[in-house]
């Protein structure tokens, strides 16, 4: 083939770091591997099986959407509760093997049923006592590379049940530690139907005609000419017309005339390598759909094309309403934050006035009732303020308005607002100056101050009676980094993945103070990252956090 299968559904249009193709592939032989960035950010596994088509040598590539088990796997990892639930139903066999000893230290039912021994007989066990002898120099060595991380899946391993008899499987393996051991998670698909499947597949014209039928999308070969050669049973579904009808006709007589031109162009570029585009299908009642091409050479000199054409439709009408709402939602907040500011900027000056005894002397009683209500107004300003620039991060038209500033000026100037708050609480206050003399740096100060005050505000706010606050400066890899550090009830592990998100707010936190709203450190995030710099932490969950912020030196 001209062009490269990557450059047909890889959405970066670059190899697959694990590419099995860069060596040549026998007839009958298969490899697989697990590639992201496909069709639209999805992870497939992509099964390449050398055969014969059309007298030809030619790769089957057979694809398998694993964006979801992937996804599962990692919630595996941070989640003991839901480690427990998959492992104990899912139906693929899962075993955790220790990576210094090769033995396994513990499997899920699934396993259990797949090699014939139960719990306590697999333990006894290390790689060697599943797989044959012959095939061990192999297991090991993908065993190696898994552990390090080179490869998440060996395809097609060769598997030693109890009773002697053999398997294949694809083994999906994934490093981690539990306790004080390096571990390997390894997920065992059978797979033995699968390759022998492919096997069938690689000698039967019927079993690749079968394949054609049954996809779930629209399938078209033309020619150079742009003639229709063949097409499969979702293809008629799709347009309405019968096959007989579309083979009589090109593929420009489905294509509205004014697309028909880029489409041509981008079919003649097919010729030399993979394509993929919009457009729309004009159906036999004359009705548009918008559909999805893929279109890539497969015919070689003869120049056929196959376009791969999925309606999406629903999906495109989808996204027009959601792109509504969210332009509604962006007006609904933007008019908010207008109509409501000077309104409460005539509260706060009724409210000091009333403070100040311009109207008459109140008693202290009615005082403390009007400074509630004037941190009541200031908590509600607040909170459109961050609505407000919660909006502008999400049109991406978060401005800055840069000036040369002291960092450790801003910083003390921060730590000294929230002194009363400390007092109050008998929280202690730890400031530790850099070692050496730092440089003025071009930024926003408002918004770095405004960035420093959120995680200062939290490390006051969830810090117990009698705590402490710790301010450390240091410098690395050309950036100044900003640590506050406090002994406060700390985040959840299971929780921290979602730290940055929108209206998140842990478990123990909202038990502590309810009327969060959880847009701080969503804010402090997009501050920071819109200066160049990057955000961090450490926690415990009841023993504190360390939130640090770093800013480019030369910034």
């Amino acid at each position: 083939m001209a062009k490269k299968c990557y450059q047909l559904y890889r959405d970066n249009k670059t190899q697959c770091a694990n590419c099995p193709l860069k060596k040549p592939i026998k007839i009958g032989e298969t490899r697989v591997i697990t590639t992201d960035h496909v069709l639209g950010g999805r992870i497939f596994e992509i099964t390449h099986t050398g055969m014969m088509y059309e007298g030809k040598k030619a790769i089957l590539e057979s694809f398998r959407d694993v964006t979801e088990k992937l996804k599962t796997e990692c919630e595996l990892k941070t989640s003991a509760e839901k480690f427990k639930a998959i492992f104990n139903n899912i139906n693929d066999g899962v075993a955790v093997a220790d990576v210094e000893t090769k033995k396994f230290v513990l499997s899920n039912p699934a396993l259990q049923k797949m090699l014939g021994y139960n719990a306590e007989e697999i333990v006894k066990l290390d790689i060697s006592d599943i797989h044959p002898k012959k095939d061990l120099p192999h297991v090991l060595d993908q065993f190696k590379k898994q552990t390090k991380g080179e490869i998440t899946i060996s395809p097609e391993l060769p598997v030693l049940r109890k009773d002697g008899s053999i398997f294949f499987a694809d083994v999906n393996a994934t490093p981690a530690k539990i306790g004080d051991r390096e571990c390997l998670i390894e997920i065992f698909r059978d797979v033995t139907e699968r390759r022998e499947s492919l096997s069938t597949l690689q000698t039967s014209e019927k079993k690749y005609r079968g394949l054609f039928e049954r996809s779930g999308d629209a399938i078209y070969l033309i020619d150079k000419k742009f003639q229709i050669i063949d097409v499969n049973q979702r293809t008629t579904d799709m347009t309405g017309y019968s096959k007989e009808q579309l083979l009589k006709m090109t593929i420009m007589e489905l294509i509205p005339k004014n697309e028909q031109n880029d489409l041509q162009k981008q079919l003649q570029k097919a010729l030399a390598g993979p394509v993929q585009l919009e457009s729309h299908t004009i159906k036999s009642d004359g009705s548009l759909i918008d559909i999805e091409i893929s279109a890539s050479l497969v015919g070689g000199e003869r120049g056929l094309m196959l376009g791969i054409v999925r309606d999406v439709t629903e999906r495109k009408n989808a996204e027009l309403e959601i792109r509504q709402l969210d332009k509604l939602k962006s007006h609904f907040i933007t008019a908010l934050t207008h109509v409501t500011r000077t309104p409460l900027s005539n509260i706060r000056w009724s409210l000091e006035s009333l403070l100040a005894g311009e109207f008459d002397h109140l008693k202290e009683e009615q005082k403390v009732l009007v400074r509630g209500a004037l941190e009541s107004k200031d908590l509600i300003l607040h909170l459109i303020n961050n609505m407000d620039m919660t909006l502008n991060i999400e049109r991406e038209t978060l401005t800055l308005e840069k000036a040369s500033t002291s960092i450790l000026s801003l910083v003390k100037s921060v730590a000294q607002k929230f002194e009363n708050a400390c007092t109050l609480k008998n929280i202690t206050q730890k400031i530790y100056p850099p070692t050496t003399k730092l440089p003025s740096f071009e930024v926003d100060p408002t918004k770095i101050r405004n960035l420093t005050e959120i995680i200062f505000d939290n490390a006051v706010r969830y810090t117990p009676e009698g705590g402490t606050i710790t301010v450390k400066f240091s410098q690395k890899n050309g950036n100044m980094v900003v640590w506050i550090i406090d002994t406060g009830i700390g985040i959840p592990k299971e929780e921290q993945l979602n730290t940055y998100d929108r209206f998140f707010r842990a478990s123990n936190a909202q038990a502590a103070y309810p009327d969060g709203v959880g847009l701080g450190l969503h804010i402090a995030k997009a501050i920071v990252e819109a200066h160049g710099g990057k955000i961090g932490f450490k926690s415990e969950e009841g023993k504190g956090s360390s939130f640090w912020f770093s800013l480019p030196i030369k910034g």
